[in-house]
């Protein structure tokens, strides 16, 4: 199976690298200085003490479509529009999309852009950043786990789970995905959030006084939710998601980061959505409301514009 891993940051140059350099057939939609370099040099991923290196071929915006089995989308959602209309001409029909967005309600673009693929939805949960174009810093976690929008997984999301598993990440084709989903959007509603109004790493916001509680009370609110929503879960997701590796290290959000390049933050999909269900199912969300209010007061204060 070839995968295009659309989008070459954190999330796809880690999967994407992993793969590749252990023989899968890899395909990176990358841009700038970053696809110059892999395409001269190749993709390094630095991963606890270890150096992964690999050849991905590397697909350019504006380039001649390739032929692609699947697509493993892992981009901000600022950027999805321009990145599927860049992929969209190199799958295949009938072919596998894999949305790794953050957040929820992105079907319906998928849907749009891409109407002859076979949509699948999942989160990854990974730090890894790029540390300078052609190198992938991987910091924590690593793991991925999708399924179909309705129903037990079919025949092709059980060939990609094994075409990723090939990476040597923990990868699982699941029966409800909506509960990993809505369990992704607990911790990042959460952890996102308050490292970017907070600053530091996850680490630092682990040791200020008082934060745990306030991160479990905002888990709280998604919990509550999504079970308006017909989601359980369980109350020891929510503290296994508390005790997560990645929250005692050295890890900045991909929130704060994107704050402080100045680009646009992923409210929509982590905060504004989950609310408007809330307002919908009358569960009072006030830390949400909150916190959405409290980022949005900091890009209308004078952030620099979007910048690659």
């Amino acid at each position: 199976m070839r995968i295009l891993f659309v989008g070459a940051g954190g999330v796809g140059g880690y999967f994407g690298g992993c793969l590749a350099a252990r023989g899968g057939d890899v395909m990176l939609l990358a841009r700038g200085r970053h696809a110059a370099v892999i395409r001269e040099r190749g993709l390094r991923v630095l991963s606890g003490g270890k150096i992964l290196d690999s050849r991905p071929a590397v697909l350019e915006p504006g380039e001649p479509p390739t032929v692609a089995d699947a697509l493993v989308v892992a981009v901000k959602h600022r950027d999805l529009d321009q990145a599927l209309r860049d992929a969209a001409p190199s799958l295949r029909p009938g072919g596998a999309v894999l949305s790794l967005l953050n957040g929820i309600g992105h079907e319906p673009d998928f849907r749009r852009l891409v109407p002859h693929g076979h949509l699948l939805l999942g989160m990854a949960f990974v730090g890894a950043s790029i540390e300078e174009p052609g190198v992938i810093r991987h910091t924590s976690e690593g793991r991925m786990a999708f399924g179909e929008p309705d129903g037990p997984p079919g025949e092709l999301a059980g060939a990609l789970e094994r075409a990723l598993a090939i990476g040597g990440f923990p990868v699982r084709a699941v029966a409800d995905v909506s509960a990993a989903l809505w369990r992704k959007v607990m911790w990042n509603a959460a952890f996102n959030s308050l490292n970017t109004l907070v600053g530091g790493t996850c680490r630092d916001l682990m040791e200020v006084e008082g934060m745990v509680g306030e991160l479990r009370a905002v888990m709280e609110e998604v919990r509550a939710v999504a079970r308006a929503e017909g989601v359980d879960l369980p109350a020891d997701w929510l503290e296994k998601s508390l005790a997560a590796d990645v929250n005692f290290t050295p890890y900045v959000t991909s929130m704060r980061l994107d704050r402080e390049r100045g680009h646009t933050l992923e409210l929509e999909a982590i905060l504004r959505r989950p609310i408007a269900i809330a307002r919908q199912r009358c569960v009072p969300m006030p830390r949400l409301e909150l916190l959405e209010a409290a980022l949005r007061a900091t890009e209308r204060a004078g952030a620099p514009p979007d910048q690659d």
